[in-house]
């Protein structure tokens, strides 16, 4: 039986859960790693209006964008690699996210020719950026083998500085939508553009010296670079075109 007493003691719980919940957030706070695979954006309501669904879309895979950026800059030769998995998981939980909110907003809503327009867009932004999260993980991979057998060095200092630039490039684009530097980021990247000239001449530099075992281990680490500088143009040129839909 339910009596006054255990009213009063409900209640008295009721105001501590606040509190309470605080202070475990001060004592035990989240990780990095941890708040970024919440969304920020997107919300149990996101889906009731398209237009508001889609923008919240947008800003939620910028910050995914964000989180490639910073799975990255691991590949660095001072970086500890060993947090990559951990931002590989925030990764795929937010992708998943946004995945189902996409999903969500034609199921709820008969879209207009420009919303589907934008919603192709968002979709093709979200499948390229969950190649490059493979990609990044293939390349350290590829980099992790390369250093172990103490070669590559040189290979692996210029090119990872030269696709991270390229990479918080398309950041700034997708941030700040600049068209200098949409046009930068698409000459950067193009086939015969400054990034892929940087991969192939740091493999042909180091790979003149290596055994055809080695020189193997280069070429796989060469392909993945390639083909994120390819997904970056890729990128660049969609949230180009997703700006102005």
């Amino acid at each position: 039986m339910i009596t006054l007493r255990h009213c009063l003691l409900f209640l008295i719980l009721l105001a501590l859960l606040g509190p309470v919940e605080r202070l475990l957030s001060r004592a035990w706070p989240e990780s990095p790693e941890e708040e970024a695979s919440r969304p920020r954006y997107l919300h149990a309501h996101a889906a009731d209006d398209t237009v508001t669904a889609l923008a919240l879309v947008e800003m939620e895979q910028t910050r995914v964008l964000g989180l490639l950026a910073q799975s990255f800059e691991l590949l660095r030769d001072d970086a500890d690699s060993s947090r990559l998995p951990l931002f590989r998981g925030s990764f795929a939980m937010l992708s998943r996210t946004i995945r189902e909110a996409m999903s969500d907003i034609p199921t709820r809503h008969m879209l207009a020719a420009g919303e589907y327009k934008r919603l192709d867009l968002l979709l093709k932004i979200q499948h390229a950026l969950e190649t490059a999260d493979i990609e990044i993980a293939g390349l350290h991979r590829a980099l992790t083998a390369l250093r172990e057998s103490k070669i590559g060095t040189g290979f692996s200092q210029s090119v990872v500085e030269g696709i991270d630039t390229m990479l918080l490039m398309l950041l700034e684009v997708a941030t700040h939508h600049d068209d200098m530097d949409a046009m930068l980021l698409a000459t950067m990247t193009a086939e015969n553009g400054d990034g892929m000239k940087t991969v192939r001449d740091a493999y042909l530099e180091e790979a003149a010296e290596l055994s055809p075992s080695h020189r193997l281990e280069l070429l796989t680490a060469s392909q993945h670079c390639e083909r994120l500088i390819w997904l970056f143009g890729q990128m660049g040129a969609v949230i180009d075109a997703l700006k102005k839909a």
